[in-house]
C-alpha cells in the first residue's frame, strides 16, 4: 500500500518499506510507517529513496513466506526499530498555564500550546474537570502539547513550570519507584517524602505514560524551564493563550450565572 501524502518539490521524496508489521506494504509518511511497527515483535522497516525501492524490500520478505501474523503481536511496551536512523528535526513548542484566583473558589484556569506567530497548530483551551489549580493547568498544557503533534515528532517543551518540570524528570522516578522505608519496608508508590499521596496524579500519570511510549519508540522528549513573564517570546505566547482561555471560561460561567438568576422568581 502507498500513502499519498504530498511532498514539496524542494523536498526529495522518501519512501518506507514495512516489511514485517501490523499491515506491510509502502509509506510516504514516517508516522504512518512507524504506527506499523509500534508493539510489533521483530518488526523490520527501512527508508527508500524510490517507491521501487521500498516495494522490492516488502515483497521480498513475501517471496521467503514471511507474513506479518496476529499473534507476532505482544502486549508489551511500545517497541520500534528506527527507519535508516531517520528522525524529524527536533520541534520547540512552549507551553503555560493560568488560574484565575488560584487556590481560592470560583478559581477557572486556562492552558496555552504556542507552536509560533499565527500558527494554526497554537492552543487556547479552558482546563477541563473540577479541580482548577495553576499547577494542573501547567501539567495539562504539557501533555497538549504531546498530543498535538504526530507521535514520532522530537519534541522540546519550554515551560516556565519549575514544579512540572521537577515532576516529569525528577519526583516522579521515587514515586513510580519508591526506595525501601528506614525500616526495609517497601516504600508505598505515588506518596511525597510526608507520606501523603501525590497531588495530581490523575493528570501526571498518562503524562508519563505518554513520555514513556515515546522513549521506547526511541522518539527525544527533552524540556527547558524559562523564566515567565520575561522577554522569551515563545514564553509571552503561551502565556497570553492561557490568559486568554481562563478568561474566556470566566465569562462564560459568570454569564451562566446570570442567566440562572434570571430565571429565578422575584421575591413578594
Amino acid at each position: 500500500m502507498s500513502a499519498t501524502t504530498q511532498q514539496t518539490r524542494s523536498e526529495p521524496a522518501k519512501f518506507y518499506g514495512v516489511q514485517r508489521g501490523h499491515h506491510p506494504g509502502v509509506y510516504e509518511s514516517y508516522s504512518d510507517a512507524l504506527a506499523q511497527i509500534i508493539k510489533f515483535q521483530n518488526a523490520s522497516a527501512r527508508k527508500f529513496k524510490t517507491e521501487q525501492e521500498a516495494h522490492d524490500f516488502v515483497l521480498k520478505a513475501a517471496g521467503n513466506g514471511i507474513e506479518a501474523q496476529e499473534q507476532d503481536m505482544i502486549p508489551q511496551a511500545e517497541v520500534s526499530v528506527p527507519l535508516s536512523g531517520y528522525q524529524p528535526d527536533i520541534l520547540r513548542i512552549y507551553t503555560d498555564g493560568s488560574c484565575l484566583n488560584n487556590g481560592q473558589l470560583g478559581a477557572v484556569a486556562g492552558m496555552g500550546v504556542y507552536f509560533g506567530p499565527d500558527d494554526a497548530r497554537n492552543l487556547s483551551e479552558a482546563l477541563p474537570g473540577k479541580a482548577q489549580t495553576n499547577q494542573r493547568a501547567e501539567v495539562m498544557a504539557i501533555m497538549r502539547a504531546l498530543e498535538s503533534v504526530p507521535f514520532c515528532q522530537p519534541l522540546l517543551i519550554c515551560s516556565d513550570s519549575m514544579y512540572a518540570k521537577n515532576c516529569i524528570e525528577i519526583w516522579s522516578k521515587k514515586w513510580r519507584n519508591p526506595p525501601l522505608n528506614r525500616d526495609m519496608t517497601p516504600g508505598v508508590p505515588w506518596t511525597n517524602s510526608k507520606g501523603e499521596p501525590v497531588k495530581n496524579r490523575d493528570l501526571l500519570e498518562p503524562l508519563l505514560k505518554h513520555i514513556d511510549n515515546r522513549a521506547a519508540a526511541r522518539v527525544e522528549t527533552k524540556f527547558e524551564w524559562v523564566k515567565g513573564h520575561s522577554e522569551d517570546v515563545g514564553n509571552a505566547g503561551a502565556d497570553a493563550l492561557a490568559v486568554e482561555a481562563s478568561r474566556k471560561k470566566q465569562a462564560r460561567l459568570a454569564a451562566k450565572k446570570c442567566r440562572r438568576r434570571a430565571r429565578l422568581p422575584s421575591s413578594g
